[in-house]
């Protein structure tokens, strides 16, 4: 919907651009999520490896 709204009677080049434009601003909205998620984990396994730990004493 927004694609046709920003693209209604331009030019190709127009339109190329606002494709490129949304899918690299959506590849840097996924990209920060992966980060996101492996630091997440990572901290979990650090938690888990401490609780083990601690239950090992």
């Amino acid at each position: 919907m927004v694609y046709i709204i920003f693209t209604k009677d331009q030019s190709l080049l127009t339109k190329l651009t606002v494709l490129i434009v949304g899918e690299a601003i959506l590849n840097g909205i996924w990209l920060g999520t992966l980060e996101e998620r492996k630091k997440k984990a990572s901290k979990e396994i650090e938690k888990m490896k401490a609780k083990d730990i601690l239950r090992k004493k």
